[in-house]
């Protein structure tokens, strides 16, 4: 299969699993989507610079119309939320008002890209269009990420690992008016250009290292553009890899660079013209001692960043049995116990220090900003580091050859990819659609209360023909190049020794 054709599959595949959650997913359904839709409605109404709203949640006022916010836009945002109808109907009124944004003085540049939709289309027509929009622009980040994986024939694990890092966390924050989700996107194309570059076992040639060079400058602009730590972000990824991979410093800085130097200059002198790392009123600060506190996030947290990077929708409430995390986290367990047994002891460390300096840093986070805004800390914020840990595993698990073993273990962890994502998009449209309110023993059947936009069948219907795209692009990488003819050597013409 030609790599073109294998991208066009890819984006097709990760567009359509994005694409279910889209549709799927209510207004203001999951992580912030309010914040960042209002944020995004304004930008495309020229308010960039939006003055800063002292004491509420370090935020601001866009001016937006009334019809882009339903009546009760926040009613989700509880530990056991009801069904999505909670929202009402939004008014059909679309003259302009200001309404509260969180994420009114973040980094303009996403919301320019993904919110034009909400300029002619100030609805829930409009969001989905703009969650369309950034689910797009995800697909062809995850299908460049893929492809080149794809390209390190003897690298044959390193394309189920980016197919996990699109977990269904991941998936479902590219559907959503979300920044996170293309900066953590872009980090996984960003780890995988490195180990295309720098941990091919033949050096590119010059031509194929211009464009790994520029694809990655572009993967590091959007992370950066993306998110205010965005350039420290890319910079520990950068660093990381350099380290795992034993790269040696450069002679020269390429071209490339100054795309990743200019987005960090625009991304500091945007943090501090808007003032975006300026903290609002503490909406639950955490007023206990010290070692309560740290009990707290070792015996509670911990447990929900886990959830959080594989699946965890709604605001934190919708979550998957306990046996399907076990199954992803066998999966990905193994290649981390592969890899970090195949590797180079240098590059061990980094796959097995990767997780602890996460859990680490997010135990440290957590302690400090509990008494400024409460506990803080989320897994997916993990996800740009933490993907790198089971890319850098499945590099390095290296040359398995062509054994029924790599066919059954892709086979079994494909399945388990599938069975998750499916059952992630069930019970989030069911925990969206019914609420999680616990209900009484002996009380009726669950009764759902809201339905996306044509019902169930149409996001079922793009997430399955997602997955069997993935799956069958998956099931032809694996087959082994068709052997190449014999080469045929002709025999000397017979010479008539009589004549």
């Amino acid at each position: 299969m030609r790599t073109r054709q294998i991208w066009w599959i890819g984006l097709l595949a990760f567009f359509l699993i994005s694409a279910a959650w889209a549709v799927a997913t209510p207004y203001n359904g999951a992580y912030d989507e309010h914040d960042h839709v209002v944020r995004a409605a304004g930008v495309v109404r020229g308010q960039v610079l939006v003055t800063p709203a002292r004491g509420v949640n370090d935020g601001g006022y866009p001016v937006v119309p009334r019809s882009l916010v339903p009546p009760n836009a926040t009613c989700m945002m509880i530990v056991n939320p009801p069904p999505a109808s909670c929202l009402g109907t939004p008014p059909d009124d679309r003259s302009a008002a200001p309404v509260h944004s969180r994420a009114a003085r973040y980094n303009p540049a996403y919301y320019a890209i993904v919110g034009w939709p909400l300029l002619p289309w100030p609805t829930m027509g409009g969001v989905i269009a703009a969650r369309l929009l950034s689910a797009l622009l995800c697909a062809a980040l995850l299908a460049t990420a893929w492809t080149l994986a794809l390209s390190l024939k003897q690298r044959r694990f390193l394309p189920l690992a980016v197919l996990f890092a699109a977990s269904p966390m991941l998936t479902a924050l590219d559907a959503l008016v979300n920044p996170s989700g293309l900066a953590i996107t872009a980090a996984v194309l960003l780890w995988v250009v490195l180990l295309r570059r720098y941990g091919d076992d033949e050096e590119p040639d010059e031509p194929v290292r211009r464009r790994l060079a520029w694809v990655g400058a572009l993967a590091g602009a959007l992370v950066v553009l993306s998110r205010p730590e965005g350039f420290v972000l890319v910079g520990a990824v950068v660093a990381v890899a350099w380290v795992a991979l034993g790269v040696p410093r450069p002679r020269r800085i390429p071209p490339a660079a100054l795309i990743v130097a200019g987005a960090t200059a625009l991304a500091l002198g945007w943090s501090w013209i808007s003032r975006v790392a300026e903290f609002g009123a503490a909406p639950t600060p955490v007023d206990a001692p010290m070692r309560n506190i740290l009990r707290t996030i070792v015996e509670s947290n911990i447990d929900y960043w886990m959830r959080q990077t594989i699946a965890l929708f709604g605001y934190g409430t919708i979550g998957l049995p306990l046996w399907l995390y076990l199954a992803w986290a066998a999966v990905l367990g193994g290649l981390l116990a592969a890899g970090f047994v195949r590797a180079g002891r240098r590059t061990a460390l980094v796959i097995a220090g990767i997780p602890l300096v996460c859990v680490a840093g997010g135990i440290a986070a957590d302690l400090v900003m509990s008494g400024i805004v409460g506990y803080w800390m989320q897994g997916r914020y993990f996800l740009p580091l933490w993907a790198g840990a089971f890319l850098l595993a499945a590099w390095a698990i290296g040359d398995v050859g062509d054994r029924p073993l790599v066919h059954r273990s892709y086979a079994a962890a494909v399945t388990v990819w599938a069975l998750v994502h499916t059952a992630s998009l069930t019970i989030g449209i069911i925990g969206y659609a019914a609420g999680r309110r616990p209900r009484p023993a002996g009380s009726p059947p669950t009764v759902l209360e809201w339905l996306p936009p044509g019902g169930i069948a149409v996001p079922a219907a793009l997430l399955l023909l997602g997955i069997v795209a993935a799956a069958v692009l998956t099931g032809r990488s694996l087959r082994p190049p068709a052997p190449a003819p014999p080469r045929v050597t002709p025999l000397p013409e017979t010479v008539d020794v009589a004549a």
